[in-house]
């Protein structure tokens, strides 16, 4: 049975409109669900754990002494290791906020049956275009060096080979100088060392490729948190639900909360359509249009 691992802190409404929307993935029911719970995770992820319709398991992260620099960096990599020592083949990694379609997990799995890949990727790379001559859905790319932790699945020897062996003390105690050190030709440099950091830079000298599909299965949904809107943090459950169910699925509300941030944050946000269904995949060729990120 493959694994899907999901990090949870202190956005339990996100995670119950994820649940809705898992509920209509195809292939849903025959995976594994794991949920990380960081130090200090809201007491309402408990109460939906205890009602998620499928297999599930939660791992709850104890205090860590002195490495409060890589807190956030343990709960992931914790998860994704404990995924892959478990799994068949697959682990995805998913957060609450990135709201998957219907096709979600099925795409993952197809685009790994004859792809040599660091991972796959199923929300938009926005540092990518492309064209082709018929239906979208049906194409992915693949890209070097181009990775984000938005609806990922990793094949488990990537894990325990490759990322695992940087799980490790040293890297929780100072994350950036870990980096500097065992990559320091990276060229993202002294910027983005937490776990998202680190794997990027892992990919970078695997010389293995990212798979995005052409039309997303999925997208980010976060507009608030701790970098986006912090004031709504302070708002009842009941009150970030309600702004969820009414803002994350219209393009022109998304836009509108996001849009002040930059062009980034928008283009990283944009509402796809999580009913589309794929048949073969095809694989085409990308211009990179944003470099280093």
């Amino acid at each position: 049975m493959n694994i899907v691992v999901m990090p949870c802190h202190s956005r339990p409404e996100y995670f119950k409109v994820w649940i809705d929307l898992v509920k209509k993935a195809n292939d849903a029911s025959k995976l594994f669900y794991v949920f990380c719970l960081d130090t200090g995770y809201d007491p309402k992820y408990m109460d939906l754990i205890y009602t998620f319709p499928y297999e599930c398991a939660f791992i709850e992260m104890p205090e860590s002494d002195g490495l409060s620099l890589g807190k956030q960096s343990r709960n992931v990599l914790n998860g994704l290791i404990a995924g892959a020592q478990n799994t068949d083949e697959l682990v995805y990694y998913v957060e609450e906020d990135v709201f998957i379609g219907v096709d979600f997990f099925r795409w993952h799995k197809e685009v790994h049956k004859k792809n040599n890949l660091f991972c796959s990727i199923g929300t938009k790379s926005n540092n990518y275009e492309y064209d082709t001559d018929g239906d979208h859905w049906h194409y992915f790319l693949t890209s070097e060096c181009d990775y984000q932790a938005l609806g990922n699945c990793f094949k488990k020897e990537i894990i325990l080979d490759l990322i695992a062996p940087h799980y490790n003390d040293n890297y929780l105690k100072n994350p950036t100088s870990y980096c500097l050190r065992h990559f320091p030709d990276s060229i993202i440099g002294r910027i983005w060392t937490e776990q998202d950091g680190l794997i990027r830079r892992i990919l970078e000298k695997s010389d293995l490729k990212v798979a995005y599909p052409c039309v997303p299965y999925a997208f980010h949904a976060g507009f608030y948190g701790y970098n986006r809107q912090p004031e709504i943090m302070r708002k009842s459950y009941e009150e970030k639900l309600k702004l969820i169910q009414d803002i994350c699925f219209d393009a022109d509300k998304m836009r509108a909360v996001s849009e002040h941030m930059g062009p980034s944050y928008w283009k990283d946000s944009i509402p796809c359509d999580l009913t589309k269904t794929f048949g073969k995949l095809k694989r085409i060729e990308a211009k990179r249009i944003i470099n280093n990120t």
